[in-house]
């Protein structure tokens, strides 16, 4: 492990880190066969390998590069590769020191440049509050595998009963299944019915007429906010989020419930 005290000299990093004033960097290498550099991206896409023989030699789903890099960014953080062919690789991971506020790009969406927001970085959570966390019931709507395996993950580690759906058809089902449920984290950007409509239907339910919905969305403007808030939503977290804020929204909502 080594601290980067100059980000601004690692180029390829994201805009989070290169605004950070110190970054955290933990490196591994290896002595294996080596990627070529062509293959370096695609390593990271789910079920993907450099070479499909590899597969079969040596094993393996191709998901472990795929959720290590996004458990990285939920950090704020990144996950880099260098590579020889038949030299050895090295993956380094570069996470930044908690500071007071976080800057938080948008993914860009239908041709609009990147927004960024500052938004105040949650405080610590605390013993009292990840104890009431254990034991609730969260519906999580996500239709991507690998943000439904990060934000599971990050449930999990508060002994937090989670309950996957990766469509708004499955989350109406769920719920019917688990009316005990305490909160829903819904993904407001889905196919089909997005998480817009499925709030409001929801809604409609009698008896989840009062369920906590926090919107999850890379959309970060005031007016992507008062949407999710217009649909029905009683909170906001912006993608990728940062743990002790997610930890945090979650925390507060079921205290006010």
């Amino acid at each position: 492990m080594h601290i980067e005290r100059a980000p601004a000299e690692l180029p390829f990093l994201s805009a989070s880190l290169q605004r950070a004033p110190v970054v955290m960097a933990f490196a591994v290498s290896d002595t294996g066969i080596g990627i070529a550099s062509g293959q370096l991206e695609k390593i990271f896409e789910a079920f993907q390998r450099a070479d499909s023989s590899i597969t079969r030699k040596y094993g393996g789903t191709g998901l472990g590069l795929t959720i290590s890099r996004e458990y990285a960014r939920v950090l704020g953080g990144e996950v880099v590769v260098q590579s020889t062919p038949n030299v050895g690789s090295t993956f380094t991971l570069y996470l930044p020191l908690l500071r007071e506020e976080l800057q938080v790009p948008t993914v860009p969406l239908e041709g609009r440049a990147p927004e960024a927001v500052t938004r105040p970085l949650a405080k610590p959570i605390r013993p009292e509050d990840t104890q009431r966390l254990a034991g609730k019931t969260i519906l999580v709507v996500e239709d991507d595998a690998r943000n439904l395996s990060s934000v599971t993950s990050l449930l999990e580690r508060f002994k937090v009963h989670v309950t996957p759906a990766n469509s708004a058809r499955e989350a109406y089902a769920r719920l019917r299944e688990h009316p005990e449920t305490d909160l829903v984290l819904m993904d407001m950007m889905m196919p089909e019915v997005d998480g817009y409509q499925a709030t409001r239907e929801i809604r409609g339910m009698k008896e989840f007429f009062e369920l906590p919905i926090i919107a999850l969305t890379a959309k970060a403007s005031d007016a992507d906010r008062a949407q999710c808030m217009a649909a029905g939503c009683t909170d906001y977290v912006v993608k990728p989020a940062d743990t002790r804020q997610l930890a945090a929204v979650i925390v507060r909502n079921l205290r006010t419930r």
